[in-house]
């Protein structure tokens, strides 16, 4: 989704604010690559799956967004 479809940032910290939900830090995320890697190679059955390293890099970049 979010190579396809533009991310606003100021949207979701808005709805974040309205909502009273807080954004965390992603250190799971970060920190366990292989877990995350693990779990996703579980997935079976989906046409055209793409390579997980590519779908992490995707969500790297969504992340490094709201890091700034």
């Amino acid at each position: 989704m979010s190579f396809i479809t533009k991310i606003n940032t100021d949207e979701l910290y808005q709805i974040w604010r309205e909502t009273g939900r807080e954004l965390g830090d992603f250190e799971e995320y970060k920190a366990q690559f292989s877990e995350i890697k693990e779990s996703y190679n579980k997935m079976r059955g989906i046409k055209n799956k793409p390579d997980f390293v590519e779908v992490h890099d995707r969500v790297r970049d969504v992340v490094n967004r709201f890091e700034s």
